[in-house]
């Protein structure tokens, strides 16, 4: 089985069989379909096995609100965590809105440092 994943939206690999990386392809917008498309992908590489998401946003795309209110939905059982990578203040108060207004499932932090961000699921994963 292979660990890694292109999808139209995202480029997806997963790490040691637990850090599934999802990457935001630059600028693309992701909208509902890319989004079910990069949900399917994830499934397809983690089965579901215990894990964190990395997900790279630091390109600068733009979430349509019914693909953020898609992945906020996911309930998958192995997911421990998603740490959101960000480069920018705009994009961390676009974030916190999103913590603030969209009901989420699975706990979601922000990360600016990928060692920080992997070291933050390794403590879930226990």
């Amino acid at each position: 089985m292979s660990n890694k994943i292109e999808t139209k939206g995202a480029s997806l690999f997963f790490e040691d069989n637990k850090y599934l990386h999802i990457v935001f392809k630059p600028k693309v917008s992701i909208d509902l379909e890319l989004a079910k498309e990069i949900s399917e992908a994830t499934y397809k590489l983690t089965a579901d096995k215990p894990h964190g998401n990395i997900v790279d946003t630091r390109q600068g795309m733009f979430v349509s609100s019914d693909a953020r209110k898609h992945f906020a939905s996911q309930n998958s059982e192995g997911v421990v965590g998603i740490a959101i990578f960000i480069n920018s203040k705009i994009q961390s108060g676009l974030a916190n809105l999103y913590f603030k207004f969209t009901k989420r499932k699975i706990e979601n932090k922000l990360f600016t440092n990928e060692t920080e961000a992997k070291a933050w699921i390794d403590s879930k994963l226990k």
